[in-house]
């Protein structure tokens, strides 16, 4: 082999070596931004889950007056689970509340909907699932709020890693310094030109920083739990009955049929 000829095959590698490592980097981070959406996808839909139970327990309450205040007691913000009282299959027990007394079996209601609420809001916030796996509530791959910020954050130090550390002008600078015809007829025709680190070329091809707030994930207060309230809710609820009797015996017995027609199915 000529010098010529090696002197052109080691060009060839350190090129290509190049080229992978600069596209590699940057098809690497865009599959990393890909996932961070796909996990934003993956976490609304755990959102979804929150509303319904938060829906559920202000249906038990009857009115917006009530579960206001419950939330209240709680010492949760009334505004975070100001959902609309509906009713949705998904949200309905497993296993009904039973008790000797009315008042003591919609106390039960009450208090096993706080409890699923808190249980989804615990999976949506941080996906600690260690209190939770007995119930089959959750999946190891699910995102989770805290885990986006973190996949987000990388995702950043990432982004900023790569825009300063390969930037396009300096790979291309490169490129032309192992071409010398190129080099040689830039140099006679005055056709060569400097790109510098603020070109538009690196500012068009520099990765954005994401914001977080552009993936539309809301933030949701972590629930006391229900050791904690049980005293404030179980009064809550009471107060609720007293006021609501008629109201709530009724309630419950539509709920628990549609807990029936619910398992039958």
């Amino acid at each position: 082999m000529s010098y010529d000829d090696f002197s052109e095959s080691l060009a060839d590698e350190v090129l290509t070596e190049m080229a992978h490592n600069f596209f590699g980097e940057r098809v690497q981070l865009e599959e990393r931004i890909k996932l961070l959406h796909a996990a934003a996808e993956r976490l609304r839909q755990k959102e979804a889950r929150v509303r319904e139970r938060s829906a559920f327990l202000n249906y038990l309450m009857l009115t917006p007056r009530a579960a206001r205040a419950l939330h209240q007691a709680a010492g949760l913000d009334p505004d975070a689970f100001d959902d609309p009282g509906d009713l949705v299959d998904r949200a309905l027990p497993a296993h009904t509340p039973a008790a000797l007394t009315r008042k003591g079996e919609y106390v039960k209601w009450v208090l096993a909907a706080y409890d699923a609420l808190r249980r989804a809001c615990l999976i949506y916030i941080s996906g600690n699932r260690s209190d939770f796996e007995k119930n089959g509530e959750t999946s190891a791959d699910d995102a989770d709020y805290r885990l986006l910020q973190s996949m987000c954050r990388v995702i950043n130090e990432e982004i900023d890693r790569i825009n300063h550390r390969c930037l396009p002008s300096q790979v291309l600078q490169t490129a032309k310094s192992f071409d010398p015809t190129a080099q040689t007829k830039e140099h006679f025709t005055g056709g060569g030109a400097y790109y510098g680190d603020q070109c538009t070329l690196n500012k068009n091809l520099a990765f954005k920083h994401i914001d977080f707030s552009s993936l539309h994930i809301r933030e949701i207060p972590e629930p006391p739990s229900l050791e904690s309230v049980q005293a404030v809710i179980t009064r809550e609820a009471k107060a609720n009955y007293a006021e609501n009797k008629a109201r709530i015996h009724h309630m419950i017995d539509h709920v628990k049929s549609l807990c029936r027609r619910s398992r039958e199915q």
